[in-house]
């Protein structure tokens, strides 16, 4: 009678420990479909961090790359939660292990079961947290690539050096006071209109209009100016326009030019260099400019101007 007694007492602690895993407050089970949130959590930050990583490799202005930064800032803050809600329910699992451990080498199939299951899914966790965080670095180095193409010095006025706009995203739009490179650094400024009014509220465009008269990629300017920056100073520059309205702004080396057609300003000096117009200029075509002499600082723009093939001139 006494053992059978004690058989009884044994096997209410079996059954009782057995409940406590599958019908307590925290039960196995609450610890995998906990773990199966977090996987999918963690999979819906790694799709909007590889998103991120294609942005940040056309990132070419300032303003874009330190809000695809802090985007990353945020992924980040979301992983290190999602890391900290991992550790927890491994802690929780962790408890419940011996036990599992006794229930399965008693030949409980269901204790095994779950053991094996809960196992395979954390390790997939920190499987998808490890390529989580792999795509966020990703997103580091994009960004750091992309601000070495931004603040590096531009390339000196050589062989080849023209700013033909090709390497810019196509339908990417520049606001005054942005800053992007293509063979120069160029800058966004504010225009003058004919009255001599400013505005800063234009933008230019990364299209394919061919209205330039180039190839590829060319800017559309629209009420704004561009401040290019070589490096070094140059021996001379030749550009296409297409011109279709409005009026025109033109600097160089500080002598500022407020003027309504290309061919206003042809074989004048500005800034100590000689200006021609060799081809169009009369308004609404397209042509070609031309500037001989040192040139330091130059600044162009318009209200209805597209520009291509900005080369340095050799020799």
């Amino acid at each position: 009678m006494r053992k059978r007694f004690l058989g009884w007492v044994v096997m209410g602690a079996f059954v009782g420990v057995a409940m406590s895993i599958f019908m307590g407050p925290v039960t196995a089970q609450t610890v995998q479909a906990e773990l199966k949130r977090i996987a999918q959590e963690i999979y819906s930050v790694e799709e909007g961090l590889a998103d991120l990583e294609l942005r940040a490799e056309g990132a070419t202005v300032p303003k874009t790359i330190l809000e695809l930064e802090q985007k990353n800032l945020d992924y980040e803050h979301r992983l290190w939660e999602l890391t900290a809600n991992l550790i927890e329910q491994e802690e929780i699992f962790f408890e419940m292990k011996p036990e599992l451990f006794r229930l399965a080498a008693a030949g409980e199939a269901k204790p095994l079961a779950l053991l094996i299951a809960l196992e395979k899914a954390i390790a997939q966790a920190k499987d998808r947290l490890a390529a989580a965080w792999k795509r966020s670095a990703a997103v580091e180095w994009a960004l750091v690539s992309a601000k070495q193409r931004l603040f590096a010095s531009p390339a000196g006025a050589g062989p080849g050096c023209c700013v033909k706009f090709d390497p810019l995203p196509l339908g990417t739009v520049y606001h005054v006071g942005d800053v992007f490179a293509d063979c120069a650094r160029i800058t966004v400024l504010p225009f003058t209109w004919a009255s001599g009014g400013t505005t800063s509220a234009g933008y230019a465009r990364v299209v394919a209009s061919a209205k330039a008269g180039g190839s590829g990629h060319e800017l559309a300017v629209n009420n704004v100016n561009l401040g290019l920056d070589f490096g070094q100073p140059l021996k001379g520059l030749t550009l296409k326009f297409g011109e279709y309205g409005g009026n025109l702004n033109i600097e160089v080396n500080g002598d500022f030019r407020n003027f309504e057609n290309f061919k206003d300003i042809d074989g004048k000096t500005i800034g100590g260099v000689h200006v021609s117009v060799p081809v169009g200029g009369y308004g609404n075509d397209k042509g070609v400019l031309k500037l001989e002499g040192e040139i330091d600082t130059l600044v162009i723009g318009g209200q209805e101007l597209f520009l291509d093939d900005i080369c340095p001139i050799e020799g």
